[in-house]
């Protein structure tokens, strides 16, 4: 494991600023990992470095294990609360404003949604096979005229992204028609691992690890390799 002092990691500006930059716009969760058990505290709202901060303070996440996540979807944050026991009523709102834009209703509550793909493994011994996976999805991505395709290392696996206003079966379809052409195990098709996570590119409201956030596990920073 990486010996990276979580505390130091977490003060520095350039990482701060890194992770408040991917969670504009974006519904945040923190996965705090307690020795008893683990919570996630969601919505979180962040466009500056001053609330990552306020919230490892608030949250007392400088010496416990945690992980940072954002939406896939950009959509129209509410005021939040700084009461961590509210955050229920704004969970309650944000699942009502999903269920009219899922109706077709308020068409601008998403304002946009990535393209999405988890290179997911098993065991951290799996990654020389998941960055080959990783490689030729970005690689068949930039074949076509739909925007930057990027690899980021999660410290575990891997994500491929594209940023933009996409539709979720757009993203599906054309994930699995990569995984079909190039042969590359998709989880759809079967339980080997490492494979392409078909299932959350689908899934809107899925959650993402964050950009420059550290590995609850790996203790390693999520890093932008292409």
């Amino acid at each position: 494991m990486n010996e990276i002092d979580r505390e130091k990691y977490y003060s520095d500006r350039f990482v701060l600023k890194k992770i408040s930059f991917y969670c504009r716009w974006k519904e945040v969760c923190i996965l705090k990992h307690l020795p008893e058990k683990e919570i996630m505290i969601r919505p979180i709202k962040i466009f500056k470095e001053s609330h990552v901060r306020w919230w490892i303070d608030r949250l007392h996440l400088k010496e416990i294990p945690f992980d940072i996540y954002h939406s896939n979807a950009s959509i129209v944050m509410p005021k939040l609360p700084t009461d961590i026991k509210k955050l229920k009523e704004t969970r309650t709102y944000l699942n009502k404003q999903w269920k009219l834009f899922m109706q077709g209703k308020n068409t601008d509550f998403v304002r946009s949604f990535d393209f999405f793909a988890d290179i997911d493994v098993n065991d951290i011994k799996q990654r020389d096979d998941a960055i080959e996976y990783a490689k030729t999805v970005y690689n068949e991505l930039k074949k076509r005229d739909i925007g930057i395709p990027e690899i980021w290392d999660t410290g575990r696996g891997y994500h491929v992204l594209i940023r933009g206003r996409f539709t979720p079966k757009f993203c599906k379809n054309l994930l699995i028609e990569i995984c079909n052409t190039q042969e590359l195990p998709y989880a759809s098709n079967g339980d080997l691992k490492p494979n392409v996570d078909d299932k959350v590119t689908g899934d809107i409201r899925r959650i993402r690890r964050c950009e420059y956030g550290l590995h609850s596990k790996t203790n390693k920073p999520m890093t932008k390799i292409r």
